[in-house]
C-alpha cells in the first residue's frame, strides 16, 4: 500500500504547522512590523532587531527541555501545547507598551513557548509514518517554511495597512489558531494513536527506524562537516529574512506598501 494513502493527512498537518507556527511568524513578520514600532516608539531598527538574537538564544537554551518533554509526553502533546501558547504570545504583542525592555522580555518568553514547534517537531511525526517515501514526505513537509514565509509577509503588510501594527499582531496570533489548529487536532497523531481510534492495523505503515547511538554519529567526521556547512547558513538566513524590507526602503525604490522582492518577499514598507 502506498504510504501516502494513509499518511498524507499527517504530511499536510505538519506542513501547515511548520508554515504558520510562531517560529515562522516571528521570523517573517518582524521585518515588516519593525518600521511601525520605530515610528510609534522611536526605537532604532537595531534595537528592535535585537529581539531576533534574544529569541534565538532563548530558543537554544529551552530546546533541551522541549526535547525532554517530547520524549516523555509524546510527539503530539508537546507540539500542540506549544503551538497554542506561542500563538497566544504572538497575539499578546498587540498590547506592547513603549518600554523596549518589556518588548525584549516578551520576545524571550515567546521564544521559550515555541521551542516545541521547531521543524524537528513536525518532521519527527512524519518519520513515524513513512519509510520508502520518507524523502518525499519530508520534502513536502519542509515546504511549509517557505510557503508560510511568503504568506506571512504579505498578510502582515495587509493587516498593518488595514488595522495597524497592533491589529497585525492579533491577526497573526489568531491565524494559526483558526486555520491550522483544527488540522493538528484531527490529523497530527502517531500511527499507534490512530490504531486506538479504530483504524485497521493493515492500513497503518509499518516503519521501523533504528536510532543510532548518539556517540556514534557525533564521532563521525561527516556529521561535523554537515554541521559546519549549515551553521553559517543558519546564522545568515534569519538576518536576511528579518531585514529584507529595509533594503528597498534605503534605496527608496518603491512607493507602495506591498511590492515584489523576487524569490524572497512580497512586501515592504515605504
Amino acid at each position: 500500500m502506498n504510504e501516502f494513502t494513509v499518511g498524507w493527512k499527517v504530511v499536510l498537518a505538519s506542513m501547515l504547522g511548520m508554515a504558520f507556527c510562531a517560529v515562522n511568524i516571528q521570523l517573517y513578520a518582524i521585518g515588516t512590523i519593525a518600521p511601525e514600532l520605530s515610528d510609534e516608539f522611536g526605537w532604532s531598527q537595531g534595537a528592535i532587531q535585537l529581539t531576533s538574537l534574544l529569541s534565538i538564544m532563548a530558543l537554544i537554551i529551552s530546546l533541551p527541555l522541549a526535547t525532554y518533554l517530547t520524549g516523555k509526553y509524546g510527539a503530539r502533546k508537546v507540539p500542540l501545547v506549544s503551538f497554542i501558547t506561542s500563538s497566544l504570545m504572538v497575539a499578546g504583542h498587540s498590547f506592547l507598551p513603549s518600554n523596549i525592555y518589556i518588548f525584549y522580555a516578551l520576545a524571550v518568553t515567546t521564544a521559550i513557548t515555541f521551542s516545541g514547534v521547531i521543524p524537528v517537531t513536525w518532521t519527527k511525526m512524519v518519520i513515524l509514518w513513512f519509510d520508502k517515501r520518507l524523502g518525499l514526505a519530508l520534502g513536502l513537509t519542509l515546504l511549509g517554511t517557505g510557503f508560510g514565509g511568503a504568506v506571512i509577509k504579505f498578510l502582515t503588510a495587509s493587516l498593518i495597512a488595514e488595522f495597524g501594527w497592533r491589529g497585525a499582531f492579533l491577526g497573526l496570533g489568531a491565524l494559526p489558531m483558526i486555520a491550522v489548529l483544527p488540522f493538528l487536532f484531527l490529523w497530527f497523531r502517531a500511527p499507534a494513536q490512530s490504531l486506538d481510534q479504530g483504524v485497521g492495523e493493515a492500513s497503518l505503515p509499518k516503519v521501523d527506524h533504528q536510532e543510532l547511538p548518539r556517540k556514534k554519529f557525533i564521532s563521525d567526521w561527516r556529521f561535523w562537516i554537515l554541521a559546519g556547512a549549515y551553521l553559517p547558513i543558519g546564522v545568515a538566513v534569519p538576518g536576511l529574512i528579518t531585514n529584507m524590507e529595509l533594503i528597498p526602503n534605503d534605496l527608496d525604490a518603491y512607493s507602495s506598501p506591498c511590492c515584489p522582492l523576487p524569490a524572497l518577499s512580497f512586501c515592504q514598507r515605504p
